[in-house]
């Protein structure tokens, strides 16, 4: 055990005094020993230790604060600084690197922005030149189309003016033909009686307006026609020459037994490329079509179909032409021949739609057979009686069922929709109003398809038209 201690402190030495036992404070918990009066303050054992060891830990975080501070010398200082040096360089370069990146890419942006400016520029030049194109093709379509119209209407002045001009010349050979061989009526068939009437006469409307038109003076007449549009050019020359070409017909005509005695009384050059050759009897015009040998004076030229002569028929019986699907019966014409005749169909047409009894339209061959029935005016058809009439076919006026104009069809039509019931802007079908206006004649109280319109009564006396008698190619 260690010495006790004693006035003089521990291990001999002085009084502390900062001791406990010189200010008469108490320890708790420590032994003591009391001497006389006065109270003596025992330390702990290991006190001394704890305050040595203390003090070293004191002096050791002392000197590892200094130990740091002496590691930071000059030459860490300078290799930091290199480093934080090269590491700005190399940031700098990157900097540049992107900054002449950003560069070229603005310079590439702005080629690319002038080329679109002069793509742009380009194309506004192309579509001006292009509207320009357009309008000088738009002024071009209609001064054609002006031109076209003007041509037309000329075209068909002269037209109507050269028909006028054959009527007269056709009517005064007629006359002169009749006059010469004596002739007053057409041949008619044994038993039947010749009224001196022609079978144009007949079929022509007894009406003396101007807007009627009869039916062509030269089927009264004897006659073949031959197409010359492929004829070669020499041929045609001669063709163009009536004169010589009767006399070269002629010179071939009497070449051959057949057709010697035949006499041309006359050429008439008809529009289309036709040439009509009229002779003194329907024998000769029939020998003409028989024998044939005289064309080859003529190369390239052919010999057109007979003409056809209509009559219409009342009161038919359908069934009697007909059968139950709507096809000709095969014996028709025949029996029809037997009880007329000989009288030969060459077409026939219904008139009369679904009606069990009506008017039907026969083309006979013979001028002189449409004659017969046109005279007699009662026929037969397999035993029961028929009514004959003069077929005449009326053109009707053309009037658009878009804009309501006469002259053209919807098909074509270049205007806007008019309805046909108000006369306004729309369609017809889409009309609601309750008071009807002629589109046509802009008067109120009926449409534009009213038949007692004015102007559709001058619209069909203008176009009023006979037509002619269809003809075999």
């Amino acid at each position: 055990m260690p010495p006790e201690c004693g006035e003089g402190g521990e291990y001999g030495r002085g009084a502390d005094p900062g001791d406990a036992s010189n200010t008469g404070v108490e320890i708790p918990g420590a032994p003591s020993t009391t001497r006389h009066s006065t109270r003596t303050v025992t330390r702990p054992i290991h006190y001394g230790q704890d305050q040595e060891r203390e003090a070293a830990e004191r002096t050791s975080r002392k000197n590892s604060k200094t130990g740091k501070a002496k590691e930071l010398d000059p030459g860490s200082v300078q290799d930091l600084l290199r480093g934080l040096w090269e590491a700005n360089n190399a940031l700098q370069q990157q900097v540049t690197k992107l900054q002449i990146h950003l560069e070229r890419r603005d310079e590439e942006f702005q080629k690319r922005e002038i080329e679109h400016q002069k793509a742009i520029i380009t194309l506004q030049l192309h579509l001006k030149e292009v509207q320009q194109e357009i309008r000088t093709t738009r002024q071009e379509t209609r001064e054609l189309k002006a031109s076209i119209i003007s041509t037309q209407q000329e075209y068909t002045q002269e037209t109507k003016q050269e028909v006028t001009t054959l009527r007269k010349e056709i009517a005064e050979l007629s006359s002169a033909v009749r006059s010469r061989n004596g002739i007053t009526s057409h041949p008619t068939t044994e038993g039947t009686e010749s009224t001196g009437r022609s079978w144009a006469s007949v079929v022509t409307p007894t009406s003396n307006s101007s807007t009627a038109r009869s039916t062509h003076v030269g089927l009264t007449l004897p006659m073949v026609r031959i197409d010359t549009h492929q004829a070669s050019p020499q041929i045609k020359d001669i063709l163009q020459d009536p004169t010589r070409l009767q006399q070269t017909i002629s010179t071939h005509l009497r070449a051959h037994d057949q057709t010697k005695n035949i006499q041309i009384e006359g050429i008439k050059l008809a529009p289309r490329n036709l040439v009509k050759i009229f002779t003194d009897k329907d024998e000769s015009s029939a020998l003409l079509r028989e024998h044939q040998e005289w064309l080859q004076a003529l190369p390239g030229v052919r010999l057109c179909g007979e003409p056809w002569f209509p009559v219409k028929l009342d009161e038919v019986r359908k069934a009697d032409v007909y059968d139950s699907v709507g096809k000709e019966n095969p014996t028709f014409r025949t029996q029809f021949a037997e009880e007329n005749n000989d009288t030969q169909i060459r077409m026939i047409r219904w008139l009369s739609g679904p009606k069990s009894y009506g008017s039907m339209v026969i083309y006979v061959t013979k001028e002189t057979d449409a004659l017969r029935l046109l005279e007699r005016k009662i026929t037969h058809i397999r035993g029961e009686a028929v009514f004959t009439d003069a077929y005449r076919y009326q053109e009707r006026p053309i009037r658009c069922r878009k804009c309501q104009v006469y002259g053209h069809k919807a098909a074509r039509c270049p205007n806007h929709a008019v309805c046909a019931r108000c006369a306004e802007h729309h369609m017809t079908a889409d009309c609601e109003a309750t008071n009807t206006r002629c589109a046509a004649c802009r008067t109120d109280g009926h449409t534009a398809d009213d038949r007692n319109c004015e102007t559709w009564k001058r619209m069909k006396m203008t176009t009023q038209s006979q037509r002619p008698p269809p003809r075999a190619n």
